[in-house]
């Protein structure tokens, strides 16, 4: 078997392409350090180039992208095993070096993209607003009108204390009949006036920006999506372990890529990269690789059971080097130490010229992994369940008040 090679570099304006399978004329030497873990921030992968001419050098900056592929082939190509093993930008990069004649390049990418500093998403809204003062209402009108008479009447009765008591009866049905005619007069005005404006609104636009938000009853998923569409967070994968309502709505306070983690975690589903590629999604329900490790196939060492793990039981594998096996990978182990399904957490692949080619793997057994995610779920489902319980209860009690008042409202 042969070892296969390719860098695909991408500065924005051309791509340069270097490929080595050991034979000529590919024969350059390329030696990477990768590392993965199911955590949610991006790992990072060491390369240096041995023996790239200057000209090729020069093409490697910071910030240009890098996909990296990897694998194995036999002496007529008809089988192979060649993946994409990283997607990612440049970080940091040495200055090209002489050693003892071998010239080098060695850079540092971070798999997939940077979104952390992305800002909270605010979405723009319109609202008209009245420019015109608001007219008032009829009634206050009417009230004013009835004040001011009544005032007056009260003014003369004051200055006229020896006035009979049918003058005084006189002059407060001409109070009266004053408030009567005004109410008429007034309601027409008002009528007209009232008329006028609705014919003549002014409205002015009020632009304002707000915190996205979501209405209740909008699932995890979807709250997902929306928010990486809108931000420009591009994931690869989005299946939730248990895809919840959210009750009460969401809103988008935090940063983007911050939001997708909580509610990621609320869906009891894990936010990692996988070849340089954002994954949210469920690791149970992953495709099992086609693989078994034996000591003939890839295991080189025994199984390495891991003490201070905090996940668990867990155990660290050496294996030789596996393009497949990356977060999340289900594969089977058989060895008389350990034997079964496991699921892979956190790992590194080293390739270096002259060395054999090793992927290390922390592994825990599948079954295992699934008993507690299905614990953590079962006890997040009753929680909801109580809280929509509750919530449709008090709906219920809210919609039952509003009829009594509208039962009580009719009887009067």
């Amino acid at each position: 078997m042969h070892f296969y090679q390719r860098i695909e570099l991408d500065n924005g304006k051309e791509k340069f392409v270097l490929k080595t399978t050991h034979r000529q004329p590919f024969t350059a030497q390329i030696e990477v350090t990768m590392n993965f873990s199911n955590d949610d921030t991006p790992s990072t992968t060491e390369f240096t180039i041995h023996g790239l001419l200057k000209e090729h050098s020069d093409l490697f900056k910071k910030g240009n992208q890098i996909d990296y592929y990897a694998g194995f082939f036999n002496a007529d190509f008809s089988e192979h095993l060649i993946r994409h093993v990283v997607h990612g930008t440049i970080t940091t990069i040495q200055p090209r070096k002489n050693d003892s004649g071998d010239w080098q390049l060695s850079f540092t990418m971070q798999d997939g993209e940077k979104y952390d500093k992305l800002k909270p998403i605010k979405v723009k809204t319109s609202k008209k607003i009245r420019q015109v003062a608001s007219q008032k209402s009829l009634e206050s009108k009417i009230s004013a009108y009835n004040s001011k008479t009544n005032k007056a009447f009260n003014y003369w009765r004051d200055t006229h204390p020896h006035a009979s008591d049918k003058e005084v009866k006189q002059k407060r049905a001409q109070a009266t009949k004053k408030k009567k005619q005004a109410r008429t007069q007034l309601s027409s005005s008002w009528n007209k006036q009232r008329k006028y404006l609705v014919n003549h609104k002014k409205y002015q636009v009020k632009t304002a920006y707000k915190a996205l938000s979501f209405k209740p009853g909008t699932k995890g998923s979807t709250i997902i999506k929306k928010i990486a569409k809108l931000a420009g967070i591009k994931i690869q994968t989005v299946k939730l372990v248990y895809d919840r309502k959210y009750l009460k709505g969401y809103t988008a306070k935090k940063k983007p890529l911050a939001c997708i983690k909580e509610i990621a975690a609320d869906c009891n589903t894990t936010v990692y990269w996988k070849h340089g590629f954002l994954q949210v999604q469920d690791f149970v329900k992953q495709k099992k690789l086609d693989y078994v490790a034996t000591s003939t196939t890839g295991l080189l060492d025994p199984p390495e059971y891991q003490e201070d793990s905090d996940v668990g039981k867990s155990w660290q594998l050496n294996l030789l080097f596996n393009p497949d096996i990356s977060s999340g990978s289900v594969f089977q182990v058989k060895h008389e130490s350990l034997s079964g399904w496991m699921i892979a957490l956190s790992g590194s692949s080293t390739i270096s010229t002259g060395s054999t080619s090793i992927t290390s793997v922390v592994v825990q057994p599948f079954d295992e992994y699934k008993k507690k995610q299905q614990k953590s779920i079962s006890k997040k489902k009753k929680s909801d369940k109580a809280a929509k319980a509750k919530k449709d209860k008090a709906d219920r009690e809210k919609a039952k008040e509003k009829r009594s008042k509208r039962s009580k409202g009719g009887k009067k």
